[in-house]
């Protein structure tokens, strides 16, 4: 954890963006992020989520989520 701390924000929320990648099945569990994946990346966030696609994404992140808060992805979609 301390050697994230001093990786900075940057790198935290590329880490992250990688993580939603494979969360989304965009880029492999180990390997590189194509440029292939960066597009359709790019491509899904370049205008506003759909209630389904929030709703798709809410659900992979729910196990991460505490209770109370993985509800309330959930109500503030549905």
């Amino acid at each position: 954890m301390a050697l994230e701390a001093l990786e900075g924000p940057i790198h935290a929320v590329s880490r992250a963006q990688r993580n939603l990648m494979r969360k989304l099945g965009l880029v492999p569990e180990r390997g590189p992020v194509t440029a292939e994946a960066i597009a359709a990346y790019n491509a899904l966030f370049s205008k506003p989520l759909s209630q389904e696609h929030i709703i798709a994404l809410s659900s992979l992140f729910s196990g991460s989520l505490p209770p109370g808060k993985a509800a309330e992805a959930l109500v503030v979609c549905g």
